[in-house]
């Protein structure tokens, strides 16, 4: 539906593109970007952002054969210049203070802990044993970095901040309790068949500083279950960050949050009620109707929740083309909504391993096609962060294989169907909300399209794409406003914005 500036519904507007396996097109750039670093067998993970301030996305990984978090800076920069460089760097030797040798990381993201306007890193690290010296991956819990003129040392968190004898699940941050502070969210996923592990809530108390909040969390996070990946994000329209976990094996978990940081399960009353191996989550407003829908891979099938504006759900994968994968054996991981062809819509894809995930093209209805053919991408693996590594506006594809040591692949967009298409990049910076500007609502407005993204602060299985939002805006070369909703309520309209830059904007009060 189609929105004026001033909030009322004008008009239905179906559109219908001509889909074609040619239209989405990748190139495989690894080697020549500088990123074929070696990585661990056991499930890696990826994180991206702009850490260094620079306008260029860097990328994080962890479960390298480093210990640590393993820092790629962009050289987009110097590229830019005329230097010929590769795109990233490993820097980690320059920028990672403290010793040279620490537990192995299992998953990362990248935030503004302290809302001093630098990227900090939360990390799940896996405790050292008598059997594992390097880290046991069935006892994980989280270890921040804090960034301080461009070093990474670790912070003087907890001893257990967050620790459980599980393997990890998954990892998320937003301002829970509006107080301008990103909160940490960590699930474990378990052990055997059957055995599932606790989530945990940790609140940001400012200053560097955590506690445990898993007590007062409301509804019952820490109970037993194989939670495999969550996201923190509104969902019913009240602009406070609610939760949805994917999990494996027992039914998806769905809570609400009460205003006051506490939260309550409505998994049953609001219809995310799937069970089954549930893993990777996306995040997306696949009919540009306002509303945030939730996709979920599992084994052979995904799992589509498609939200009526109220924050209820209706399973609709099978009938929007994205439900059964079509093969004896397809287990889908890392997952993502991305407009990859700049059309004003999102579309959709995943990675899996034994067979290779797929990508969908939306026709603009929130329905989908299967073009993974004649894409060149290699869809093998557990995590996937979409990124414009090269600033060109075009959404290219980061993925990191899974179940045997190798390199991450990135996947340069080069597709037809980009060509006579705009675009936008918004990047916030709160100053009464949390400097990352997570949680904030970004609508765009340009011709017949009015496109809504929420800022996240991770939400897929091993992979935390950049806390920025992207918008395609079709043949429309301005987008004629551009609305920002802060989570402090404050609402910010833009005229007449030319589309084909990046845009930042700065939260009125600082």
């Amino acid at each position: 539906m189609l929105r004026s500036v001033n909030g009322p519904l004008l008009a239905a507007l179906v559109v219908t593109a001509t889909v074609s396996a040619q239209d989405l097109r990748f190139r495989n750039v690894t080697s020549e970007a500088g990123l074929n670093y070696l990585l661990d067998i056991d499930r890696p993970g990826v994180s991206a952002a702009d850490y260094d301030g620079d306008g260029w996305m860097d990328v994080c990984f962890v479960a390298g054969h480093k210990g640590q978090p393993q820092i790629f800076r962009n050289n987009g920069a110097a590229i830019q210049a005329g230097v010929p460089v590769r795109w990233f760097s490993n820097v980690t030797r320059e920028v990672m203070r403290g010793p040279g040798r620490v537990p192995e990381s299992s998953l990362a993201l990248f935030a503004d802990l302290d809302n001093d306007g630098d990227k900090d890193i939360v990390s799940i690290k896996r405790f050292p044993s008598d059997d594992y010296p390097e880290g046991d991956a069935d006892d994980t819990g989280i270890i921040v970095y804090e960034q301080q003129d461009g070093l990474f040392s670790q912070a003087a968190t907890p001893p257990n901040l967050g620790r459980s004898h599980q393997r990890m699940g998954g990892l998320a941050v937003a301002d829970l309790d509006m107080d301008s502070f990103l909160d940490i969210v960590y699930v474990h996923n378990g052990g055997g068949e059957g055995d599932g592990g606790p989530g945990f809530c940790i609140r940001n108390l400012g200053g560097m500083r955590f506690g445990d909040a898993t007590s007062r969390f409301g509804a019952d996070i820490g109970t037993q279950r194989r939670y495999f990946s969550v996201l923190l994000a509104d969902f019913n329209g009240d602009m406070r960050p609610d939760m949805h976990c994917a999990v494996d094996f027992f039914r998806d978990y769905h809570c609400w949050n009460n205003g006051d940081g506490t939260f309550t399960d409505v998994t049953a009353k609001v219809g995310a009620t799937n069970r089954g191996s549930d893993m990777g989550l996306a995040i997306g407003d696949i009919e540009n109707d306002g509303d945030m829908d939730i996709y979920s891979t599992n084994i052979n099938e995904g799992i589509l929740y498609v939200n009526d504006g109220t924050g209820h759900f209706t399973q609709e994968a099978q009938e929007r083309g994205v439900g059964s994968y079509g093969l004896d054996t397809v287990i889908g991981w890392g997952t993502a909504f991305v407009d990859l062809d700049n059309d004003g819509d999102e579309d959709l894809v995943f990675v899996a391993n034994q067979n290779p995930g797929y990508l969908y093209q939306n026709d603009g209805t929130g329905h989908f096609t299967q073009v993974t053919d004649g894409s060149f991408l290699r869809l093998e693996g557990h995590g996937l962060v979409p990124l414009d590594y090269d600033r060109d506006g075009a959404m290219d594809l980061l993925v990191l294989r899974g179940g045997v040591a190798d390199y991450p692949y990135l996947f340069r967009n080069q597709s037809p169907a980009l060509e006579g298409n705009h675009w936008l990049v918004v990047e916030l910076e709160g100053t009464a909300s949390n400097r990352d500007g997570i949680g904030a609502k970004v609508e765009v407005f340009a011709g017949p399209l009015w496109v809504t993204r929420m800022v996240m602060g991770g939400y897929s299985f091993k992979s935390a794409p950049p806390s920025i939002v992207h918008f395609g805006l079709g043949t429309a070369r301005v987008a004629a406003t551009v609305r920002v909703t802060w989570p402090s309520g404050t609402i910010q309209d833009f005229h007449d914005v030319p589309g084909d830059r990046y845009l930042r904007i700065v939260e009125p009060g600082r």
